[in-house]
């Protein structure tokens, strides 16, 4: 789900104000980049002084959700950020369409939080059809991480992929 900042941080007023950035989920937080030739953009970070975010690049950098803060952006490089304590499936190879990357491997992104732990949900269909809807074919789990260990659980009894 697309959701714009406040839905996930509705005790932050200053995230009402915030209109060109939002929420994949409540882990990835993107901030659009509209002009050009722009170097750097104000982004802003919700959660408090106990939430970090994680940049995609995964270079190592983080920052507070504090506030606004100057980011620097490339052509080829826009702000996308993972919260601290989420876990993120991603696929690694990009390919001109989901169905080509229908047989590529996940990999997990943790980013744990202070107490050592990490949340997160991955949905798996054949990207294809309606059997999702019609057949109950898909995937819906929960995953939980305790430092090194992952911990894999299905959220819907009812799946059949």
């Amino acid at each position: 789900m697309i959701r714009p900042l406040f839905y996930h941080y509705p005790e932050d007023q200053d995230a009402f104000q915030v209109d060109d950035q939002l929420l994949v989920g409540s882990d990835i937080l993107v901030k659009a980049v509209g002009e050009s030739e722009v170097e750097s953009v104000q982004v802003y970070f919700p959660g408090g002084d106990d939430v970090l975010w994680f940049s995609a690049q995964l270079d190592g950098t983080f920052y507070p959700g504090t506030g606004l803060t100057e980011i620097p952006v490339t052509i080829d490089r826009i702000p996308v950020y993972y919260r601290q304590g989420s876990i993120i499936a991603t696929k690694q190879t990009s390919r001109p369409s989901t169905i080509d990357m229908k047989d590529d491997d996940y990999s997990l992104l943790v980013f744990l939080n202070d107490d050592l732990t990490a949340t997160g949900t991955v949905y798996i269909d054949d990207n294809l059809s309606f059997e999702y809807r019609d057949s109950m074919r898909y995937n819906y789990v929960s995953l939980v991480s305790y430092g090194n260990i992952i911990v894999y659980s299905s959220i819907d009894d009812s799946d059949r992929f």
